[in-house]
């Protein structure tokens, strides 16, 4: 299955967020324990801890491939107990939709909705 996430949607994606006030740092991880690159986006602010994969990876994360994975930055365990999973977004509507919602689970409503159990 080929993903439609184009370098274009992850540099759209990163301005977005650093114009809502998001943190936002480009991670480079020179290779895992098999030799594969990957970059990724560390995303925090708002009291929450988020992280996307550059969709040109050579290694897949079953959790935060091809997406955004967002949780509470106080409720954080790992990445595949997390709230939120969302597919980039690919237009402006899609962005803020995100925006509100990564808000949100900053939030402490957020963060006691983190803490049940998904």
């Amino acid at each position: 299955m080929k993903y439609d996430v184009t370098k274009t949607k992850w540099v759209n994606l990163r301005t977005c967020l650093r114009s809502a006030g998001f943190k936002v740092k480009i991670i480079s991880l020179k290779g895992d324990e098999f030799g594969k690159k990957s970059i990724r986006m560390a995303i925090d602010g708002y009291g929450v801890r988020a992280m996307a994969d550059h969709p040109n990876n050579e290694y897949m994360h079953p959790n935060i491939s091809h997406r955004v994975s967002v949780e509470n930055d106080k409720a954080f365990d790992k990445w595949t107990r997390c709230p939120l999973y969302s597919a980039f977004p690919v237009n402006d509507y899609e962005t803020q939709l995100l925006v509100r919602r990564m808000k949100y689970w900053g939030s402490d409503e957020g963060e006691a909705d983190s803490n049940c159990n998904f």
